[in-house]
């Protein structure tokens, strides 16, 4: 068994799917998904990708985030998260397919020593339920003067 196919294995949950990291060999996957002006920035060394890949490798879901060197409002130096785009496919909601990302996502953040997550979230009729997922994850929103939500996770704390 190669490498690749241990890896596989190792991250299939019990439905066959997989967690992976979105890169130019695999970003094609996820194209329906992601808008193309959010899926390119792959590319730059900021951004990243998590995705969802069932057993024949659809794409089941997706996260995108940049990690950047920014401060908060006190002026103190941190790493600032912005996540860019999360969707899941609709016939894979309700499976825990963004939990999933949510929960990767977190655990980067986590060994990252990440306190702070910024969202450009659409005020559209999405706004409310994306909020409230977030909520449910110990997310506390805050209005910036940029017009994005600053969250910060349950007592600078990610994981309880």
């Amino acid at each position: 068994m190669d490498n690749k196919q241990q890896e596989r294995e190792k991250n299939q949950d019990i439905k066959g799917s997989l967690v992976t990291s979105i890169d130019e060999k695999n970003k094609e996957l996820f194209q329906g998904l992601v808008p193309d002006y959010i899926l390119e920035g792959i590319e730059e060394q900021y951004r990243f990708g998590l995705g969802i890949l069932g057993k024949e490798e659809e794409a089941e879901g997706v996260l995108i985030f940049d990690m950047q060197d920014g401060s908060n409002e006190e002026g103190e130096k941190l790493t600032v998260s912005k996540i860019q785009w999360l969707y899941v496919e609709e016939k894979y909601r309700k499976q825990g397919v963004a939990d999933r990302l949510m929960q990767e996502y977190l655990t980067i953040l986590q060994k990252a020593g990440q306190r702070y997550v910024l969202c450009d979230l659409p005020i559209d009729g999405t706004y409310d339920l994306l909020c409230a997922y977030l909520q449910c994850w110990g997310f506390q929103f805050g209005l910036t003067d940029q017009y994005e939500l600053l969250v910060q996770m349950g007592d600078g704390k990610i994981l309880d």
